[in-house]
């Protein structure tokens, strides 16, 4: 699932007639799942790459702060959504999804695509090609 994607399918769920709020907790329940899913690929997959190419987690620290904020929202909009979410603590938390997936993409992106591809590129030059690798 496309974090965006499942964003906007739950504001959809979200926006819908009170007479289907457990559809919605079911919708809202998926895609904490689902995001928390991503989160955990993020930290335990990316962000030990990105610590070997940066100084002091440099470019980890701000995107695992605003993962615990976003931890955080979905958590107060879970827990007491047994009848149906906050809609204004649900805007409050795509908007902090949406800024964080442009920066992720506009920094924790391209930092990973310069230092890790930069340093690849580095390596490979370095290393002949084996000739007899056949496809």
């Amino acid at each position: 699932m496309q974090i965006l994607e499942g964003l906007d399918r739950l504001e959809r769920a979200i926006r819908r007639p009170r007479g289907d709020s457990r559809r919605t907790v079911t919708e809202l329940e998926f895609f904490s799942k689902n995001l928390e899913r991503h989160i955990q690929r993020e930290e335990n997959t990316l962000f030990p790459i990105l610590s070997k190419v940066s100084a002091g987690g440099q470019a980890t620290a701000p995107i695992a702060d605003e993962h615990k904020k976003i931890r955080t929202f979905l958590r107060s909009l879970v827990e007491p959504s047994r009848s149906s979410p906050d809609p204004a603590l649900f805007k409050r938390l795509a908007d902090a999804i949406r800024g964080h997936v442009s920066r992720e993409e506009k920094v924790l992106f391209w930092f990973a695509e310069v230092k890790v591809r930069g340093r690849t590129r580095q390596a490979g030059r370095m290393t002949p090609r084996s000739s007899t690798l056949k496809a």
